[in-house]
């Protein structure tokens, strides 16, 4: 399994409602109420509509660790 084939909703903690083909849920990034946070399941992309923050599997595993791109590969492919 390559690290960026990684599912994103199995590594948010916490939960998702799905809608279509995406999920919804709470920012782990930055405190909110509702669900800003929304993961598009056929591209496994992530983006936050409260932040405007988004990317890859890669780029939530480095943000949500604080780790740099070599360290998330390592730890996606360890999964």
């Amino acid at each position: 399994l390559r690290a960026s084939e990684v599912p994103i909703e199995s590594l948010y903690q916490g939960h998702l409602h799905r809608a279509g083909g995406r999920a919804v849920g709470p920012c782990p990034f930055h405190t909110e109420k509702t669900g800003s946070f929304t993961i598009y399941l056929k591209e496994n992309r992530w983006f936050c509509f409260g932040c405007s923050e988004g990317g890859s599997v890669i780029d939530y595993v480095m943000k949500l660790n604080d780790i740099n791109f070599i360290q998330a590969v390592k730890l996606l492919i360890n999964k």
